[in-house]
């Protein structure tokens, strides 16, 4: 857990503050993180099995965290309770090329809303084209902006790309895989000799995320997302 700390320190030294975290089964360690570092904000992303009652209860004390709960069976009764606790919640789910159609009729933001969450994220999976990922970034600029539905649908990445765009200079997005290694996005491949447990994370970024330079730059991608966000209109 100390690992853990040393690197939102490192983050929040470089002025990084919000953090999404995918907790595998108990939610314990998770809520440690978010009491340990009440000036950031974290986005936790957890099967419907891990919030318990008891979870539930811990996690009304924290007031810089958000739970999203994956679209499954049982996230209905799940979002019920949480909503019974007065918690703000999202829900969300993963996409492949066997979910674009029903992504982009429809019928899973239709589902989601059902929980009634604030936000529904969707998270490509491998598999997916750019162009699959443009298409429902598109779909999901126009759910906005129609108002349809009950819940704000967002793209995960694309949006916190743009977000980013609007905060900084230059948009950037990172993951770690559960052993510490960078995950490069928006491609989603592991880049060996990058851990976030071996290297500093000002290190990483330096070297992986240069600013301005053109290798890489996010600034073709804003310009894309933002486009799309105007056709959708």
């Amino acid at each position: 857990m100390e690992r853990y700390r040393c690197v939102l320190q490192q983050g929040m030294e470089l002025g990084i503050y919000a953090y999404l975290l995918y907790p595998q089964g108990s939610l314990s360690d998770c809520f440690t993180l978010v009491e340990s570092c009440p000036d950031c904000a974290f986005l936790v992303f957890c099967k419907g099995e891990a919030l318990t009652e008891d979870a539930i209860q811990q996690a009304r004390q924290y007031q810089n965290l958000l739970i999203s709960v994956a679209l499954t069976e049982e996230a209905k009764a799940v979002c019920t309770a949480l909503r019974r606790a007065k918690l703000l919640y999202a829900v969300h789910m993963g996409y492949g090329p066997e979910e674009l159609e029903q992504v982009l009729d429809g019928t899973l933001l239709r589902r989601a809303g059902e929980c009634r969450p604030v936000f529904t994220f969707f998270q490509m999976e491998s598999g997916c084209t750019e162009e699959q990922r443009k298409a429902i970034y598109s779909y999901v600029c126009a759910s906005r902006k129609a108002q349809t539905q009950p819940t704000v649908a967002m793209e995960l990445l694309c949006d916190n790309m743009f977000i980013d765009s609007i905060i900084s200079d230059d948009a950037c997005a990172v993951a770690f895989d559960t052993d510490g290694t960078l995950i490069r996005l928006p491609e989603g491949k592991r880049q060996a000799g990058y851990n976030i447990f071996q290297s500093s994370l000002y290190r990483i970024l330096l070297e992986t995320q240069p600013k301005r330079d053109g290798t890489p730059n996010y600034e073709t991608y804003k310009k894309n997302l933002m486009q799309l966000g105007d056709e959708a209109g």
